[in-house]
């Protein structure tokens, strides 16, 4: 289960002491070893509860918390006392956090049943409100829809793939033949697509990817005709995609606001959300290709979706937001 801390991950003795100090160790217990981008990440299963302390890494170019990171802490704290997979979550702001702050994070069950979970996480700093999320969790059916999900990549490297493609026992179905979304078909893997190395792109939490983009004038079957981007993600240190990280990557979506500005801007998240889908496979490449499109925009706030691919083309994990957009050193 993505996000779950194990019993090795223990940060202090058993008893919950300091040794160093002799006295009790008043943080949470435990280490949440699924989302490596969010170190200081701490669990308290009999307390219910959890903390970050943030740091430069886990910043945003406006110089606060990247907007996924709060959603996949609290993602990875409810996984850990629920002791479920998320199925879906969303978390909305409510004040900024800024390097140094301790964002304390804090499980409430709305209700439990046999297969599934509700759950809501109150995230604190100093006694004021900085987010609120709630989630759905329960036991993944093991490989639904993993028939569907799994693409193949033809000869001129690209990703062979069409929404809906295939007939009722094709690619383009899954379990229950239902239809499971596929990559544009077109889509330039990785490798050729050229990296993105801008100074803004080596500090924060933008210095833990690599970010290959698909050039804005590639020919992509089925495209929307929004503002929409494709950019392939893959974490610079190799692990687990998680549901936790990929709330993390998912909100590299504003990416297709580049298609409506033509100055320098910031998004700030005001929400994320993540409904999740196929789990990767743990041998996979690690690429994660982000399908994305502007919605609307409305008042200075853009809502956007997106669909995150692995690059063997099964549907990881689709997600939304909305974002404030203000132009760059505002």
């Amino acid at each position: 289960m993505s996000g779950v801390a194990h019993a090795g991950s223990m940060l202090v003795g058993a008893a919950g002491w300091d040794s160093a100090a002799g006295e009790p160790d008043p943080r949470p217990q435990r280490v949440v070893p699924a989302c490596w981008p969010l170190p200081e990440l701490r669990t308290d299963r009999a307390e219910r509860r959890g903390e970050l302390v943030v740091g430069p890494e886990q910043l945003n170019p406006g110089g606060t918390l990247w907007g996924g990171a709060g959603l996949s802490a609290a993602i990875a704290v409810a996984q850990d006392v629920l002791d479920r997979a998320v199925l879906w979550a969303t978390v909305q702001y409510v004040s900024p956090i800024v390097a140094g702050e301790r964002l304390e994070l804090t499980v409430q069950t709305g209700g439990r049943g046999r297969r599934l979970s509700q759950a809501e996480v109150r995230g604190t700093v100093d006694g004021r409100l900085a987010l609120l999320a709630v989630g759905t969790f329960g036991a993944r059916a093991g490989g639904a829809g993993a028939a569907g999900g799994a693409g193949a990549v033809d000869g001129a490297g690209a990703v062979d793939g069409a929404d809906g493609a295939g007939g009722a026992d094709g690619p383009g179905r899954g379990a229950g033949q239902v239809p499971v979304p596929r990559p544009p078909a077109g889509t330039p893997l990785p490798e050729f697509c050229a990296e993105r190395d801008e100074p803004q792109l080596r500090t924060g939490m933008n210095a833990h990817f690599e970010q290959r983009w698909v050039p804005p004038g590639a020919k992509l079957a089925g495209s929307p005709a929004a503002a929409g981007r494709a950019l392939w993600l893959r974490a610079r240190r190799p692990g687990m995609l998680s549901a936790a990280m990929l709330a993390i990557m998912a909100d590299f979506a504003p990416a297709a606001l580049l298609d409506v500005y033509d100055a320098p801007m910031i998004a700030v998240s005001l929400d994320n959300s993540i409904r999740i889908g196929t789990p990767a496979d743990p041998a996979g490449s690690g690429w994660v290709l982000i399908d994305t499109r502007v919605e609307s925009l409305v008042g200075g706030v853009a809502h956007v979706a997106g669909r995150l691919f692995a690059q063997d083309g099964r549907l990881l994990a689709t997600a939304s937001q909305s974002t404030l957009v203000r132009p760059l050193g505002r």
